[in-house]
């Protein structure tokens, strides 16, 4: 089989899906610890303590905020502050660290490095609407600024304002909790979520293996990405974070980043566990590292919607219904009704001249076997596709319209339309180049003087002739033949 991806470059710019990209080690502190025992030949001790040494480090990585917000987060979808048609589309953050959503784990136990197969993700796109807000009177859905303080109780912070709330660390825990780089007083933004709320919508352990991937994309035929460090590169990796929630139609809708860092003790099991004893009038702390809303307008008709549209009748702008579409046709005119059966419908046309007609319109199915009759091509415009009906005195415009739109999707594609428009500048700078050159050499024949004549050239050939005499006849003959 023929290797069609080296003959059409195009097949190679696809989107790979990668499950994860699991880090060698999850961000905290280790330490490493190493002992060496002395022995003889015969195998005895040599040295009664063992030699040990050990050594602490610690993995960097982004926690209950961004150290870097400008560049961690590449992008949000829905854009913050948008509106559109998002009732059917999953929010989700794009990053260019491939690896952020397994720095940690939402459970207490870390999975191994090479572990295969789906790994929970730690972060989570929480979604919250007008409606959620409404049911859970007293609910503040803005991000408080804080400090990592506030995520502890206060018999290890006394500033904190957790108070009976759940958080990462209102189980039991202290400053030793704390990664290198952190401190008590580290500015962060939480959310209070009633927990009874969170309970019932937050994902479960198993929900957030499936809630993030890597893609592999191609820069090909993308703008230059500043913040990305594949520029200059064909392809380019990005991690993505995805919520469970789909936005309400017509409503306003806040979307918080969150962290559910070692939380799996309040996620919901697989069975949808309902409220714990004890949730009322508690809360969870969130540490959110992004925020963003936006508002969904509502979706467009679906297919099956737009084909049962096209018998719904149109109001004009004359006020009076317009019926060419109003399938099947009730009239009683043999000329139309015979035009819908074959599959046309009248259509209003503005030609290129601005003369505005009606012309008839066939898309590429027919209810009939219709034997193969393209037309000559090349067509050097749509208007080579127009077919005049002499029954009806208007033109079939199916050739054209589809002329127009392959024209219109090619030039849409930049790997086509990037190429086309160097090679006619190209071609154009050719035909200028050449016609400047055919117009300059015309006019330097023009200036060039005529061959000396003989009794000059055998006087410039005599011996005794000095270069001064040569220069002066020459001129002078320049001269005279430029007269």
């Amino acid at each position: 089989m023929s290797d069609t991806s080296s003959t059409n470059p195009l097949l190679n710019e696809v989107v790979t899906f990668i499950q994860n990209d699991i880090p060698g080690f999850e961000a905290g502190t280790y330490r490493l610890k190493i002992g060496q025992t002395l022995t003889d030949k015969d195998g005895a001790t040599i040295n009664e303590d063992p030699i040990d040494l050990q050594y602490d480090f610690a993995v960097a990585g982004d926690r209950f905020a961004f150290s870097k917000p400008d560049s961690a987060v590449f992008a949000v979808f829905p854009p913050d502050n948008s509106s559109g048609q998002y009732d059917i589309v999953f929010p989700h953050a794009v990053f260019p660290l491939t690896n952020l959503p397994w720095l940690r784990s939402p459970t207490k136990t870390h999975p191994e490095p090479n572990k295969v197969g789906d790994i929970p993700t730690w972060l989570w796109v929480m979604l919250l609407d007008d409606d959620d807000v409404a049911a859970n009177g007293g609910f503040a859905p803005e991000p408080v600024t804080g400090v990592i303080g506030d995520l502890f109780p206060k018999t290890v912070y006394p500033q904190s304002t957790l108070g009976d709330n759940a958080s990462y660390f209102s189980d039991g825990g202290d400053a030793s909790d704390l990664e290198p780089g952190q401190a008590m007083d580290s500015p962060i933004q939480f959310v209070d979520v009633p927990l009874a709320l969170f309970r019932q919508i937050a994902p479960t352990v198993d929900d957030l293996r499936l809630m993030a991937h890597v893609r592999e994309v191609s820069f090909l035929t993308k703008p230059t990405i500043s913040s990305v460090t594949d520029v200059g590169l064909p392809a380019g990796d990005f991690s993505i974070v995805f919520g469970n929630r789909l936005p309400q139609d017509g409503a306003n809708t806040r979307c918080y980043l969150v962290s559910l860092e070692a939380l799996e003790d309040y996620l919901p099991a697989d069975d949808g566990a309902q409220v714990q004893p004890g949730d009322e009038g508690r809360a969870i702390r969130l540490a959110v590292l992004r925020a963003w809303r936006f508002r969904t307008t509502g979706s467009p008709a679906r297919f099956v919607d737009k084909l049962l549209a096209l018998n719904d009748s149109e109001i004009g702008k004359n006020g009076r219904k317009r019926t060419v579409l109003q399938l099947p046709y009730h009239g009683d005119n043999e000329v139309l009704k015979a035009g819908f059966e074959m599959g046309y419908v009248p259509l209003d046309t503005v030609m290129r001249t601005g003369e505005q007609t009606i012309s008839w319109y066939r898309g590429p199915l027919a209810p009939y076997r219709n034997p193969a009759a393209p037309p000559v091509l090349p067509l050097p415009a749509p208007d080579a596709g127009l077919i005049f009906d002499p029954t009806t005195g208007i033109f079939d415009m199916s050739y054209a319209a589809a002329w127009t739109i392959g024209r219109m999707v090619a030039l849409q594609d930049q790997s086509f339309s990037v190429p086309l428009y160097s090679w006619k500048q190209g071609l154009h700078q050719q035909l200028m180049a050449g016609v400047s050159a055919q117009i300059l050499a015309q006019r330097l024949a023009s200036l060039a003087p005529p061959a000396l004549p003989d009794h000059v050239s055998l006087r410039l050939a005599q011996p005794g002739v000095t270069s001064f005499e040569r220069a002066h006849h020459l001129l002078m003959h320049a001269l005279a033949g430029r007269e």
